[in-house]
């Protein structure tokens, strides 16, 4: 297992960041959170059509072959 080496530069500058930001941490609605609810939103609503589309395309095709089948039989 290959370790990955930090800097004590770059810990530093990690917690000075977190730091300045440890307030946001806990807020209801932090900015970057807002971005990306914005962008997860949409995402998700496409995500739902795309298997509403999928199921409808499925029962279509039954429907039509149950069709098909009756007018031959």
């Amino acid at each position: 297992m290959a370790r990955i080496l930090r800097t004590p530069k770059q810990i530093c500058d990690w917690k000075k960041e977190f730091l300045s930001k440890a307030a946001t941490v806990f807020t209801k609605e932090s900015p970057d959170l807002s971005k990306d609810r914005q962008i997860h939103e949409p995402h998700a609503k496409i995500g739902e059509m795309d298997v509403m589309i999928d199921f409808l395309k499925k029962s279509c095709d039954k429907v039509h072959q149950r069709g098909r089948q009756a007018a031959l039989g």
